[in-house]
């Protein structure tokens, strides 16, 4: 998948969980790690959810995440 292929695929996904977002039963925060993408999460949000154990410190790094594809 490349970035252009990847935004349009964020965008119909942004759409569709918007729903869920705009639901006080449910709520929450999108956050995108791909450039261009409006929602792109910044570096103090992202340091703030590793600190979390929310968010993977490293993707790079990790020997199982590489393995499934997940740091492309």
């Amino acid at each position: 998948m490349d970035l252009a292929e990847r935004l349009r695929f964020e965008k119909t996904m942004t759409q569709a969980l918007q729903i869920l977002i705009d639901n006080p039963d449910y709520g929450g925060r999108l956050y995108s790690l791909t450039p261009g993408n409006p929602n792109l999460i910044t570096q103090k949000q992202y340091r703030d959810l590793v600190e979390a154990r929310i968010m993977f410190r490293d993707m790079d790094a990790d020997p199982h995440l590489k393995s499934a594809g997940y740091r492309r």
